[in-house]
């Protein structure tokens, strides 16, 4: 379920739970913050609450509930695409990514989740959590009878000008700072390092603009001078917000983010609301019910019928413009999955097969070839991937592999450095790119 649907949804209950950064330690007895929205209600007119998640309020089945989770525990990026995808292509996109992120993550690709949001052609922004940490937390909101529709980064709550793409949000709380730089692009920190913080943050033009938050006044005035210093260095127009009463509910209906981490195989199962049947109907209007139901479903069947075969049909269509050289059709589903792991590769896109052939051979040596960068050029079909070397031989051994698996591998440039050996390699198939 979107994030905006679930923000403005009036007609239902709504709990916004806020969990600390040291949850994990003890999930039963850390003091979380939240706040009860009864349908109908302002969410800025209910009193934000501490206690226990075992403390909560008993809610109805069609209640919706929305977990912030710290920013700390996972990442928040943008990653640039080799080609254009659309929100059609998100299959497509969602396996070619982790290969695109695996160099930024510390840690095994295949432990992370990836949550995505706002395709826009040759950019994508994403979040990648551990994915035995997001199980672990389902699991414990399970335990008390918690089925979340929203998992957000906490800090994407925090209030951004959508007119000013230069424009930031900074939260100071007692022991931590937060800062959102984007609709889906937000770090927290231990707020002893505000400074470096505050470094990091490069506006996207001459017009800057930092609001300023904060759950204590008195820390805010200790911080005042260092963040004036800061902004003045920059350039940067500062917005100091001289209130200690900050809630991240009094928001809530201008988050800017449908950044939901419950994707894929965590997708939230959609609540119906709850209706209540009139029983005292006189039996004429029961009569007359049930026939219109029966007639319903009648034309519901026809309808569908007819949407199932326009779908079909329109699939066969998406299908053959992504692979024209297909002339017999007999399952699309199971033929596209083919084209996509590679057993149709003469047949399938050009980007997808010459990354998995990269791939194949690049991983063994990954260590010592660390990839910085790739990029695709569908007119010449013709794959340019950047890596770091200890040196020129592991460069051309690597080629040569490529070479051998029947691509046309050339070495475009190899620029010493400091730690080593800068290269690009360039990959085509040998027919001219007809794969």
């Amino acid at each position: 379920m979107l994030i905006s649907e679930i923000a403005k949804n009036t007609q239902s209950d709504h709990l916004l739970i806020h969990l600390p950064v040291d949850f994990e330690a003890s999930p039963e007895s850390s003091t979380i913050g939240w706040v009860h929205i009864p349908a109908g209600a302002e969410a800025a007119q209910c009193p934000w609450q501490h206690s226990t998640l075992s403390e909560l309020p008993t809610l109805s089945d069609s209640s919706l509930i929305t977990v912030l989770i710290p920013t700390e525990w996972l990442l928040l990026s943008k990653v640039d695409l080799p080609q254009p995808f659309s929100s059609k292509q998100r299959k497509q996109l969602l396996q070619a990514l982790p290969f695109l992120v695996e160099e930024q993550l510390a840690a095994d690709i295949e432990e992370q989740h990836l949550a995505i949001s706002n395709i826009q052609n040759q950019q994508v922004d994403i979040a990648v959590i551990e994915r035995q940490r997001l199980q672990n937390l389902l699991a414990c909101l399970q335990d008390y009878q918690l089925a979340a529709d929203a998992l957000i980064p906490d800090a994407l709550t925090l209030p951004i000008n959508a007119d000013n793409a230069s424009s930031a949000s900074l939260l100071l709380e007692p022991t931590r700072a937060s800062l959102r730089t984007s609709a889906n692009t937000a770090v927290s920190i231990d707020q002893n390092n505000l400074a470096a913080l505050l470094d990091s943050w490069e506006p996207n033009g001459s017009d800057g603009e930092l609001t300023v938050l904060s759950t204590d006044a008195a820390r805010l005035e200790s911080h005042r001078v260092q963040l004036q210093t800061s902004a003045s260095a920059s350039g940067i127009d500062l917005h100091i917000t001289d209130t200690s009463d900050y809630t991240i509910s009094s928001t809530i209906t201008d988050w800017q983010t449908d950044l939901n981490l419950l994707q894929g195989e965590f997708a939230a199962t959609k609540k119906q609301a709850k209706t209540h049947t009139n029983l005292r109907l006189p039996a004429i209007a029961a009569s007359v019910g049930v026939v219109l139901y029966v007639g319903y479903l009648l034309a519901s069947g026809m309808y569908f019928s007819w949407q199932a075969d326009k779908q079909y049909q329109d699939t066969l269509a998406l299908y053959r413009s992504y692979f024209p050289s297909d002339r017999r059709i007999v399952n699309v589903r199971t033929q596209t999955r083919n084209h996509l792991s590679g057993s149709h590769a003469q047949q399938g896109d050009q980007f997808l097969n010459l990354l998995g052939q990269f791939i194949k051979q690049w991983q063994p040596q990954a260590s010592d070839l660390q990839m910085q960068q790739i990029r695709f050029n569908r007119q010449r079909s013709e794959l340019i991937i950047e890596l770091n070397s200890k040196s020129i031989d592991q460069l051309d051994q690597l080629r040569n592999q490529l070479s051998s698996q029947g691509l046309n591998s050339e070495l475009l440039s190899a620029i010493e450095e400091n730690q080593g050996i800068r290269g690009r390699i360039k990959l085509t198939t040998k027919n001219g790119g007809q794969s």
